[in-house]
């Protein structure tokens, strides 16, 4: 009875600890009952940041578009760097709609 419990518990050690790296590497996100959940894409109301897209170049290559407030950037990241590479003044609203006419306004500058 003894070896059953303490291999429950181990179990259950293992599992949290997974949980805690997945969530510490931005691979999972976790709410409590009654909080609000976020899936990963959908706009936080409360945010001035988001990510609009994500382009993958090679493994370890990607462009990251960025809305922070009333501008959009454009990041490159590699495992040693992450840089600005073009950033636009523009407005765009909530909506799809908008985020595809704020793109279209920011490639024509």
């Amino acid at each position: 009875m003894l070896q059953q419990t303490i291999a429950v518990l181990l179990v259950l050690g293992l599992l949290l600890i997974a949980f805690w790296l997945l969530k510490k590497r931005g691979l999972a996100t976790f709410s409590f009952a009654g909080a609000q959940t976020v899936l990963p894409g959908q706009r936080r109301p409360d945010r001035a940041m988001r990510v609009i897209e994500r382009v993958v170049l090679t493994p370890h290559h990607s462009l990251h578009l960025v809305a922070i407030k009333n501008r959009l950037v454009v990041f490159a990241v590699s495992p040693t760097s992450c840089q600005a590479v073009d950033q636009s003044l523009c407005s765009f609203d909530s909506d799809a709609d908008g985020i595809a006419r704020s793109r279209q306004t920011a490639a024509a500058n």
